[in-house]
């Protein structure tokens, strides 16, 4: 619907000015630009917004920006070259609001955040725009007021409240807070490092001092939820963040602090309502857990093992769709070891969704994505070692796959790979480009004389093992003395490649992503087909149609739903696996019998005064379709049984397995598979029962040709079946005096009596012969 400029509409009562479709993706856009630009949730609309001067009294610095009023946040982010200035605050944060008299410009209002830090904001705009954007303001503080109560509760898990209430307590002494102030005695939550030590040497990276710097930063300029970024945020992340800083500043840069506070237990909510279960990827865990890290102390002890365990299984069960992908491991045992197990699940969860879309997938197509940018920007920005890497076919993701999947934590020492997550979660994706370019370019000599890719690995390797060498041993400069190859790394990374923006990482993953999912897809397919262990005597032309219709089911079902044994079960969203309504779909697309919905919608369409045999004939393929429901059932149970995938639906090898037994059998093993399927109780025999529910299937089966072709052949079948079961019956009761009686073994018809009354009529031996398989359209 288009709606025209001008026109309104009421709803709830109010009226509200409506818009064209244009405005409608212009505020998209604008949504998504600011979504990402403040790290917040995709659910973030901004309501209103104008051009505005930024006044802070701690520095008297003047920033110039943009205003947002969001649903959630008042966030400003300035708009001048070397001027940094960033705030994203939640209104709940907001204690006051007030007009600044005497301004000599403008319209100008303070905002007083929580933490007492006092805001002057000029907004430069007309006065009716500046009346709206107050009153949105105002409304939607008024709609967060209950939610103040909730820090109360929730700052107490921030060490940052704790380091500054040290210095107010020590000011409040008459003391100055120092560099050589003591630690602060911290009995929160926090990461594995409090009790197994964190890695490095805290004295030689002067790990107090940083402490101390943030400690001042925070005083002047907020904490937690309410902290601005300026220039000086960023110099003391590049620099390295203090260990029990660590965890909490990560989520400060990437905005994970924002969703932890908004969903509160969470966490110990999924662990508790899944605990005691299993699934695929619960499974793929537990084969990685002791290779996670194995040189931290704490996962050589069970309680670091547990809490990976714990922090991995509940996102898989939150995620279900993504799941677990190797790799997730690596991530989540480094953030554990500063983070509470509840800040690395939502630091987790950001990563994965808006940092590294698609690395951790099934195909990983977003990391072989970012593979494919890697390397056009090498040709952009390093074409010398571009041009010598195509001459001697070197694949450069040989070893940057996993420089990007880890974030370098398995590639670099642990004290240098965590000053690389400091930089990813402030500046985003950008700096694994930026680093990755750099080990390049300061290698750049060695390999340009390498001749295969194990030379190239090997170049890096030895790199990174001496990261820590200084690089002026001999300098009579301290500072100078104290720079490593390290240091030189990331001064290449900033100074060098600065010019890779985020905007530049995103443009290339747009114009790049067809060309790599189409490949993705492709790779995808040679490698599930490779991996199933049992092909069922089917060629390779077949799986590849089997593989194409299962993947398009998935792809386009919108709900992914197990069915249980008695097809009643809960819903559950299993990755890859075809549940009972898309095996449906899936069957439909394969055989023309299978399509029993579009028979129905066809069998329900008589229309008044239609003819006797008509509705003879809608009766009957409104039968059919009962019947055909019944068939289907029993298929997808006797495909999901065997392995145990009957909650969790059927995966490819199921499949496969399955038409297999149909395609790839003869006659008589056709014949011995509808036997089976057919045998209620699994004994070896049909009761008559099961004699009925066959026929019921034969003629669903059959429906697609003439009646007078196959309903004389059914009843015969029907009629012959029974006599045999009673013959068989009378002949096992012979000369068994009391072993014979009812009871001792079920009547029935047994598979050798089943094939002859089969064989004896022609149009069902053709059926077993050909036709059953040649319904099949592959």
């Amino acid at each position: 619907m288009v709606f025209v400029a001008g026109d309104e509409e009421k709803e709830g009562g109010y009226s509200r000015p409506t818009v064209t479709l244009k405005q409608s993706i212009e505020a998209e856009k604008r949504n998504a630009e600011f979504q990402t630009a403040f790290r917040l949730p995709h659910t973030e609309r901004v309501i209103d917004t104008c051009e505005a001067v930024l006044t802070l009294s701690a520095d008297d610095g003047v920033y110039r920006g943009r205003l947002y009023v969001a649903d959630t946040y008042l966030a400003f982010r300035s708009t001048v070259p070397r001027a940094e200035a960033l705030f994203t605050l939640p209104h709940y944060t907001v204690r006051r609001v007030e007009r600044v008299v005497g301004r000599h410009a403008g319209f100008a209002i303070a905002v007083t955040t929580w933490h007492h830090l006092r805001l002057v904001l000029t907004l430069e705009a007309d006065r009716r725009a500046v009346d709206t954007l107050c009153s949105v303001f105002r409304d939607r503080l008024k709609g967060h007021v209950r939610k103040m109560r909730t820090l109360k509760t929730f700052l107490p898990t921030c060490y940052s409240e704790a380091l500054v209430l040290q210095a107010e307590l020590a000011e409040e002494d008459g003391e100055k807070a120092s560099m050589s102030s003591p630690a602060v005695e911290w009995k929160g939550p926090g990461g594995l490092g409090l009790a197994h030590g964190f890695p490095g040497d805290a004295r030689k990276s002067k790990d107090l001092t940083k402490e101390r710097h943030w400690q001042a930063y925070m005083r002047d300029f907020g904490r937690n939820l309410t902290i601005i970024r300026l220039s000086g945020y960023h110099r003391l992340t590049r620099i390295g963040l203090p260990n029990m800083l660590r965890g909490e500043l990560w989520e400060v840069s990437c905005g994970s602090i924002h969703l932890r506070f908004s969903e509160p237990g969470t966490y110990d909510r999924i662990l508790q309502d899944h605990e005691g279960e299993h699934s695929a990827a619960t499974e793929e865990i537990e084969k990685d857990l002791n290779r996670s890290l194995p040189e931290y102390a704490a996962y050589q002890d069970p309680e670091g093992i547990q809490a990976l365990r714990r922090l991995l299984s509940a996102y898989a069960w939150a995620n279900p769709e993504l799941g677990y992908c190797q790799a997730m491991n690596i991530i989540g045992s480094a953030l554990l070891i500063y983070a509470s197990e509840e800040q690395a699940f939502w630091l987790l969860h950001v990563l994965c969704d808006r940092l590294c879309p698609g690395y951790y997938s099934t195909t990983m197509y977003g990391a072989i994505l970012d593979q494919a940018i890697f390397e056009t920007l090498v040709e952009r920005c390093i074409p010398m070692l571009h041009a010598h890497f195509a001459r001697v076919d070197i694949q450069l993701s040989v070893a940057t796959l996993p420089w990007f999947l880890t974030a370098f934590v398995n590639s670099m020492p642990l004290t240098y790979a965590f000053r690389v997550l400091d930089c990813f979660f402030l500046e985003g994706p950008k700096i694994l480009f930026q680093i990755a370019l750099a080990l390049l370019k300061v290698n750049g000599e060695e390999l340009l004389g390498i001749r295969d890719d194990g030379a190239f690995v090997g170049v890096f390797k030895s790199f990174f093992a001496r990261l820590e060498e200084p690089l002026y041993p001999r300098s009579t400069q301290t500072r100078l003395r104290s720079l490593t190859r390290f240091h030189q790394l990331m001064l290449t990374a900033y100074q060098d490649f600065g010019n890779v923006t985020e905007s530049m990482i995103m443009d290339l993953r747009r114009t790049q992503a067809s060309k790599v999912i189409h490949g993705v897809e492709s790779l995808s397919k040679r490698v599930h087909l490779r991996n199933l262990t049992d092909t069922a005597r089917l060629d390779k032309e077949t799986l590849g149609l089997i593989y194409d219709q299962f993947q398009r089911v998935l792809y386009y079902q919108e709900e992914v739903q197990g069915v249980s044994e008695e097809g009643s079960g809960e819903p559950v969203r299993v990755k890859g696996r075809m549940s009972y309504g898309m095996f449906r779909e899936f069957l439909g697309n394969l055989a023309t019998w299978a399509r029993v919905d579009l028979r129905r919608g066809a069998a329900g369409a008589g229309q008044a005064g239609e003819s006797a045999q008509g509705l003879r004939e809608r009766v009957w393929i409104r039968e059919g379709f009962d019947g055909g429901h019944a068939f289907i059932r029993r298929l997808y149970m006797s495909w999901a049984k065997p392995q145990g995938h009957v909650e969790t639906g059927l995966d490819l090898q199921d499949v496969v397995r399955g038409l297999g037994e149909i395609l790839s059998s003869d006659m008589l093993g056709r014949i011995e598979f509808f036997f089976r399927l057919h045998d209620s109780n699994d004994d070896g025999y049909l009761s008559h029962e099961d004699v009925c529910q066959q026929s019921e299937s034969f003629m669903f089966l059959m429906s697609q040709v003439p009646e007078e072709e196959y309903l004389g052949s059914v009843s015969q079948f029907i009629r012959r079946a029974i006599e045999f079961s009673e013959l068989e019956d009378t002949v096992s009761g012979e000369g068994e005096g009391e072993e014979g009686e009812e009871g001792e073994r079920p009547l029935g018809l047994s598979l050798a009596s089943f094939r002859m009354v089969v064989l004896a009529e022609e149009r069902l031996e053709q059926f077993f012969e050909y036709d059953l398989a040649d319904s099949f359209i592959l």
